[in-house]
């Protein structure tokens, strides 16, 4: 039974980062016609190396208490766990390398944008307007127009909400 929840809480910790390289994996597989190729080779290979290393640190963690079990030297046990960690400290930032590499693969400066940390980057959206003064004679209920005749625009009346041009003669 100590076995059993050992595996379940290894398991429970690794399957959803597991699962999620593996449908890294396959979104990237299937992103031909809209990733370039070497962004999603790099992409591929990042992944591939990020879940290698998931699996690696799974296996490792449900065959741990098996392998302390069945040795009698410690220090073939110490030796092993210390070669699956320096694998997995080399491979990690590897495969990380790779992701970054693979956003930033294909990519080209816009032309004319100036350098610079924010300046490259499109607005996020269009700029809120500027509100306009209180225009004279709004309060005297004359449409803010202080009293200028206006062309209609909205079926003969100078404002959607405000008297035609009838009710104001």
């Amino acid at each position: 039974m100590r076995d059993l929840s050992y595996l379940v809480a290894a398991a429970v910790n690794d399957v959803p980062a597991l699962l999620v390289l593996l449908v890294g994996l396959v979104l990237a597989g299937n992103a031909r016609r809209r990733l370039p190729r070497p962004a999603r080779l790099l992409l591929l290979s990042g992944l591939g190396v990020l879940l290698g290393v998931a699996l690696l640190g799974l296996t490792w963690a449900m065959l741990l208490p098996r392998v302390i079990d069945g040795s009698r030297d410690f220090s073939q046990v110490q030796l092993m766990t210390m070669a699956s960690g320096l694998l997995q400290a080399l491979a990690y930032p590897i495969g990380l390398a790779l992701l970054v590499a693979a956003a930033l693969a294909g990519r080209r400066a816009t032309e004319g944008a100036p350098a610079g940390p924010w300046h490259g980057w499109p607005p996020a959206g269009d700029p809120p307007a500027p509100e306009a003064p209180e225009a004279p004679g709004v309060a005297d209920g004359d449409g803010g127009t202080g009293g200028r005749r206006e062309p209609a625009q909205w079926g003969g009346h100078s404002r959607p909400d405000g008297p035609g041009p009838a009710a104001r003669a």
